[in-house]
């Protein structure tokens, strides 16, 4: 399904939502320089507003030429005094709007200007845009920092590789450190925030990473990530899909509802290169010809969206699978999701066909508990049963799975809809990012606030004239619902999320057979 041709307002309004995108800072006050000496070289920010900024620092060098398709190199020293005083390129997308170049592997620090920095480690949260791995940015709304920097909190964002460009294993390429370049680009940039993070005022021992949708799904992936151990002390997952069905290479084991990645890939590539299958044997794909193809070729080849592939080196297994086997980084952790995730099913590329094809043994049940009847993109109840499938359930397995390893779990269910909003079906899928960083005085909104600031601050989310958010444990597992009022509920969808739970525990025990 093409969807911008379907609807593209839909998908830049929704995309803008996910990533937070730049908006104009025209008419914001902006105030002397401040400038700091890092192992690359002497950057330039900016004071403006509630914070000093420092925006498009290199974190790795361009991946363009021979670096596409490559693992990202330490970025290089600066050629005289950066000026970090505005947004890099961001990576090649569809959203025209934006200036867009594979040059575009840059992070953004924002540290609050109401304190001596120099005196004090703040702590971190690293927030990764979300956009389906096809669209978004690190760039920030113009109040999008001021909720953290206000709470003492640094904010810090960056780009990383998208779509073909950062998630890509066609036949063609040969990829030894594995297909994930947008996971590599992750752990990159927390890299160099490890090693750079005290200079902007911030303790490089108190990282939070955290995310929605794609980000969520990236907090996810990094919680298992091998190269990742150690960057940070807390995350939290919004929305993320980690015990969704992912493309595998050949290099690992196969799973039956798993697609094979270099077969899609390779889908991709013949479609960003125009060559069509001659006499019913396609065209031969060359490494040449892929480096070749430029980036807007290769953004156009994707319809929908994206999604990781299992490689065995950046993402060693689904990491909702390596979750349940106790494989997780052991750090505090809260992962949930939205009433109505299922808002962006028309956008995900998904067809219901495929879509009710996993659902195996359990395909009349389901049909009935979700009333199944017309079969479109566009019913309600395909799109619920969407939502709980890759976001609901992620975050149900992987947060119940946290006491294993004797950590920290917390999980969450927002289900708060304003009357602005009325919603009929539920909260919509990225609800609870985009309030995050609003300023909306509404108590419960407050409230959800409160728990974040909390958490990056002391891996906890409760404090006073908080409602008790418990940690989950081997006997409790609670979901923290945040409606009009926030309240603990022992089960969300439990017949549905129990079905659904039994698909990722067949799929699971095919690993057993190899």
């Amino acid at each position: 399904m093409n969807i911008l041709s379907k609807n593209p307002m839909g998908v830049i309004r929704l995309m803008a939502v996910l990533s937070l995108l730049l908006v104009s800072l025209q008419g914001q006050a902006v105030d002397e320089l401040t400038v700091k000496q890092l192992s690359q070289g002497t950057v330039k920010g900016v004071h403006q507003g509630n914070s000093i900024q420092f925006k498009g620092i290199p974190y790795a060098q361009p991946p363009v030429g021979e670096l596409r398709w490559q693992p990202p190199v330490s970025a290089s020293q600066f050629s005289g005094e950066f000026s970090a005083d505005q947004y890099g390129p961001v990576c090649p997308q569809k959203n025209q709007k934006l200036k867009q170049s594979e040059n575009c592997l840059t992070l953004n620090i924002f540290s609050p200007d109401s304190i001596d920095l120099e005196a004090q480690g703040l702590p971190i949260l690293v927030w990764i845009h979300g956009g389906g791995f096809v669209f978004g940015s690190g760039n920030m709304t113009a109040q999008g920092h001021k909720n953290w920097n206000d709470n003492g909190i640094i904010l810090v964002t960056f780009n990383y590789r998208l779509g073909a460009l950062g998630i890509f294993a066609p036949s063609a390429l040969t990829t030894p450190e594995g297909n994930n370049f947008s996971v590599m680009d992750m752990v990159t940039a927390l890299k160099w925030l490890k090693a750079n993070i005290s200079a902007f005022g911030g303790d490089p021992k108190r990282i939070t990473i955290a995310g929605g949708s794609a980000g969520g799904m990236a907090v996810q992936m990094l919680m298992v990530n091998p190269e990742s151990k150690g960057l940070f002390q807390g995350a939290i997952a919004q929305s993320g899909y980690g015990a969704w069905p992912l493309p595998r290479t050949k290099l690992v084991t196969e799973l039956k509802t798993s697609p094979r990645a270099e077969h899609i890939s390779d889908q991709i590539a013949r479609k960003a290169l125009s060559i069509e299958a001659q006499d019913h044997t396609p065209q031969k794909v060359t490494k040449s010809l892929l480096y070749e193809a430029s980036p807007a070729a290769l953004v156009a080849a994707i319809d929908g969206f994206h999604i990781p592939i299992i490689d065995g080196k950046t993402l060693p297994e689904e990491p909702a699978i390596m979750f349940v086997q106790g494989r997780q980084h052991s750090v505090p952790y809260i992962s949930g999701g939205n009433s109505y995730e299922g808002s962006v099913y028309p956008y995900s590329g998904v067809a219901p066909t495929a879509l009710f094809s996993l659902m195996g043994k359990h395909k009349q049940r389901i049909k009935q508990l979700y009333k199944l009847d017309e079969v479109s993109t566009s019913a309600v109840p395909y799109q619920h049963l969407f939502g709980d499938l890759r976001y609901l359930l992620a975050a149900k397995l992987t947060t119940q799975s946290m006491p294993k390893i004797g950590q920290a779990g917390y999980r969450y269910f927002y289900n708060y809809v304003s009357d602005k909003q009325a919603f009929p079906h539920g909260a919509k899928h990225a609800s609870e990012t985009y309030m995050l960083f609003q300023s909306d005085n509404v108590p419960v909104l407050n409230q959800m606030r409160q728990y974040w600031y909390n958490f990056i601050k002391q891996q906890n989310p409760n404090g006073p004239n908080l409602p008790k958010w418990p940690r989950l444990t081997n006997t409790a597992d609670d979901w923290l619902e945040i409606a009009d009022k926030i309240a603990v509920k022992p089960e969300v969808r439990a017949d549905k999320l129990a079905i659904l739970e039994d698909l990722f525990n067949q799929r699971k025990a095919e690993l057993k057979d190899h």
